[in-house]
């Protein structure tokens, strides 16, 4: 009876394994909004380089106000 049931352990240890392994793995930032988005600026004839400029200055931006906003307190 205890050889069954540790079989039974080890046959579903890998595939639970796997499943939790692959649910810690992030998303990513690839989405369906951004691929519009390149795609729009692709054919306005933006270059990879303009897009990635673009996308980094965006970026910078957005991460800067979070930072400034980060350490006030709501005062009531």
């Amino acid at each position: 009876m205890e050889e069954r049931r540790t079989s039974t352990i080890v046959k579903h240890a890998h595939p639970d394994y796997r499943l939790r392994r692959e649910a810690s793995r992030p998303a990513g930032r690839y989405t369906a909004e951004l691929a519009r988005e390149l795609e729009a600026q692709l054919s306005r004839t933006w270059s990879p380089e303009q897009i990635a400029e673009k996308r980094r200055a965006t970026e910078s931006l957005s991460s800067a106000s979070k930072r400034s906003t980060a350490g006030c307190m709501r005062v009531f």
